[in-house]
């Protein structure tokens, strides 16, 4: 039976099919950042890393908070956390023919 959840969840996972994107929240997993640091530790540019992070911050997986003139970017709450560390977990553990 649908329960009208199927597209927001689709949608969630679709921001999560990014390489860029999941490799940003595992960084966030070890604490705040900014998107210079965030910028120079991916190989990327900080003006890439900002547009990746308003995606994150849009699907509410990131927050942001002004110090200063810097933003700095965090994990948006615990449940996250949860989610990447088990999403690990699954990719490390499960095989294909388990998976189907």
């Amino acid at each position: 039976m649908a329960d009208g959840l199927e597209q927001p969840l689709a949608d969630f996972f679709r921001v999560l099919s990014c390489a860029s994107r999941v490799h940003i929240l595992r960084i966030l997993l070890q604490g705040e950042s900014s998107v210079g640091v965030l910028a120079e530790q991916l190989g990327m540019t900080g003006s890439s890393v900002s547009h990746q992070l308003q995606i994150l911050r849009t699907a509410r997986l990131v927050r942001q908070r002004k110090l200063g003139k810097e933003r700095r970017y965090a994990l948006a709450s615990e449940a996250v956390r949860t989610m990447l560390e088990a999403g690990a977990q699954c990719v490390g553990s499960c095989t294909t023919d388990r998976l189907f």
